[in-house]
């Protein structure tokens, strides 16, 4: 995918126009010098798969990105550190305190347009902000971006299958470690389950399954069963299919609300929330409503 078309892009908006009640949504935070099976309890109950960080750690900053860095607890970085653990050691991990499992999430302000927004998604990697606005501060996704295009503020009229990425399956009776160590390798969120098209399991839903009362009590017992199962005994989730030559905006408005949704296309590619928007605006594709481009011009 080009890098983002200066000449042909439009400047986007500032968030607090797109977005001016974000700060009335309510988003979970986390202490990151509770234990990592806090954090992990957290996910469980929360359709969440970054808690920001509120104490135990300071924001950092590096010479190539102006913005400050704040830590943060993802179900990917969770899904790592099990994966770097001898199983004999797994009890001792659930009570590590969670900022020794961390990301660096970016931040802007509340009044920066959505294009710095987007650059502070794209040096971190992550479709995930700290948004201060003051005093305050409050989380952005690329959920809440998404939703931008569904409710028609942003535009897109290229092809789902322009930004769509191979799908990578595996067996349903494959270990569970199996998965995390090809989601690892792969760089990827979500596996798509072999003969059973759409239905995918995603890091979220493994550490929901990990984390869930019966494999906690089993923990107790016997550490090194934590993980110690089958891809199916986690949760299937189900991604929609694209109509053929659907667009990213149809595909926004079909792509469910869970934090991992996806859609497949007709091709049998997978379009995430990343490839929707990210590689949308790095090709120039990404505007605001026509309405807005006409009073920019």
């Amino acid at each position: 995918m080009p890098e983002r078309s200066r000449a042909k892009a439009l400047p986007l908006p500032p968030v607090s126009t797109l977005l001016p009640e974000l700060f009335l949504k309510m988003r979970p935070t986390f202490d990151g010098s509770s234990s990592l099976q806090a954090a992990g309890s957290m996910f469980v109950m929360n359709d969440v798969y970054i808690l920001p960080l509120v104490t135990g750690l300071q924001p950092s900053s590096t010479a190539d990105f102006r913005h400050a860095l704040y830590g943060a607890i993802g179900s990917y970085s969770l899904l790592k550190k099990i994966a770097e653990t001898a199983p004999k050691d797994y009890g001792k991990l659930l009570r590590t305190p969670a900022r020794e499992c961390l990301v660096l999430i970016g931040s802007c302000h509340f009044d920066d347009p959505l294009d710095e927004l987007l650059h502070v998604f794209d040096f971190t990697g992550f479709g995930n902000a700290r948004i201060d606005r003051g005093a305050r501060f409050t989380l952005i996704t690329l959920a809440d971006i998404v939703d931008l295009v569904r409710k028609g503020a942003l535009e897109s009229g290229m092809p789902a299958t322009a930004v769509g990425s191979p799908v990578l399956v595996i067996s349903p009776d494959a270990p569970l470690k199996e998965a995390i160590d090809k989601m690892l390798a792969a760089g990827v969120r979500r596996l798509f389950v072999e003969g059973k098209m759409p239905a995918f399991v995603s890091d979220r839903s493994i550490v929901s399954f990990m984390f869930g009362g019966e494999r906690l009590e089993l923990v107790k017992e016997s550490p090194e069963r934590w993980i110690d199962a089958k891809v199916s005994d986690a949760r299937f989730q189900h991604a929609p299919v694209m109509p053929a030559g659907g667009t990213l905006s149809e595909a926004a408005t079909i792509m469910g609300p869970r934090p991992d949704a996806c859609v497949l296309t007709d091709d049998d590619k997978v379009v995430s929330r990343w490839d929707m928007i990210m590689k949308t605006w790095k090709a120039g594709e990404l505007a605001p409503k026509a309405s807005d481009k006409a009073a920019q011009s």
